[in-house]
């Protein structure tokens, strides 16, 4: 049973280059959808402030 558990651990450790590329590009778009959010809801906010009752 350990020979298994060691054999697990060294193939999580083994990074396939095109899996690692892959998740790059994910993490990319997470970035890009997290900046485009937040300058929407700035936008947002700015319009909200802009039109607000005096």
């Amino acid at each position: 049973m350990g020979d298994t558990a060691q054999e697990t651990r060294d193939e999580t450790r083994a990074v396939d280059p095109n899996n690692q590329q892959q998740m790059s590009r994910h993490l990319w778009w997470r970035v890009g959808y997290f900046l485009f959010a937040i300058h929407l809801v700035a936008l947002l906010m700015i319009f909200a402030m802009s039109h607000a009752p005096k």
